[in-house]
């Protein structure tokens, strides 16, 4: 075959694909399509020595077509059970739809605004969302197992039940979110903000919450084993009933916390604000205690490291060392 014609008629095949691309980027199977061709034709017609140059542009046009992003505007639209995975949805604009059980598994969506919209059992695992706008959306039950929500806006958000284990937080702002009953196990979220958020319930166990802010948070019953809140806001939080075991609460504002009944068994309390903090019926038990700020810190009932239990007396119950 002249070898002039093959690649012309090789590259009217690869300019149909990015064609595909560019106007149909939301269906990467037509992609798939007309790769899965131009194989072919490079593997029955071309010149042996061909091939290799043939198969590396297609990986090169593949690679293209799969990371093409065209943003959307789709506002108030009806897309549930729709699947957008692995695609590159950037910048796109979807306030208001509803995205019922729809399906965003590793796609790149930073920047995207999804404010008000229904995702109820959306799937965004390892889904990038950095810088995403989620206020006021309906994410119940939504799995976003190691998704990455670096500077996200969810204020306001419904979490509840969501699967958020893994991810990434950091620098987010959660005001106000309800993650009631979520599971968050080893989610990493230094320098989030989550103050005024509902989470009873909530799993936390070996997460990252340096420095987060959960100010006037609730965390009733909340599972926090493990967990390292060095430096994090923890003032004015409702901690009743919470399992704080080897949490590591050093340099920590929790002035004004109520830990009653909480479990710190082996729990690491270094130069921890303490003031006004309530420890009522809450198990210290091997807790290493040292250097904390106290004022009027009530350990009363409380079980204190060495055993003893605390006299109903603030802020007396514990020598400093």
């Amino acid at each position: 075959m002249n070898v002039l014609l093959f690649i012309k008629r090789f590259v009217h095949k690869c300019s149909s694909s990015i064609w595909v691309a560019e106007y149909s980027s939301h269906d990467y199977k037509l992609i798939g399509g007309r790769a899965l061709e131009v194989l072919s034709f490079i593997g029955q017609r071309g010149p042996r020595w061909f091939r290799f140059f043939g198969i590396v542009m297609l990986g090169a046009l593949v690679s293209f077509s799969q990371s093409y992003s065209e943003p959307i505007q789709c506002n108030m639209c009806d897309l549930r059970y729709k699947s957008y995975a692995e695609q590159n949805l950037a910048n796109s604009d979807f306030k208001g739809s509803y995205f019922f059980n729809a399906n965003f598994e590793r796609a790149i969506l930073t920047q995207t605004d999804f404010s008000s919209t229904n995702l109820v059992l959306a799937k965004f695992k390892r889904a990038d969302l950095s810088e995403t706008n989620f206020r006021k959306a309906d994410l119940t039950e939504a799995d976003l197992y190691a998704a990455t929500l670096r500077g996200t806006n969810m204020t306001f958000t419904r979490l509840a039940g969501a699967n958020l284990s893994a991810a990434e937080m950091t620098h987010g702002d959660f005001t106000a979110a309800n993650f009631e009953g979520a599971q968050m196990r080893h989610v990493f979220a230094n320098n989030a903000i989550i103050r005024s958020a509902q989470m009873k319930r909530v799993n936390l166990t070996e997460a990252n919450l340096r420095q987060a802010n959960f100010e006037g948070a609730d965390l009733f019953a909340a599972i926090l084993v493990d967990a390292d809140m060095t430096m994090a806001h923890f003032s004015k939080v409702d901690l009743r009933g919470a399992d704080l075991s080897g949490a590591n609460l050093s340099f920590a504002d929790f002035s004004e916390a109520d830990l009653s009944n909480a479990k710190l068994i082996g729990a690491k309390v270094h130069g921890t604000n303490l003031k006004h903090t309530k420890f009522v019926g809450a198990d210290l038990t091997d807790a290493k205690i040292s250097s904390v700020l106290r004022f009027h810190t009530d350990f009363c009932d409380a079980t204190l490291p060495d055993g003893t239990i605390g006299k109903c007396k603030a802020g007396k119950d514990i020598e400093k060392k």
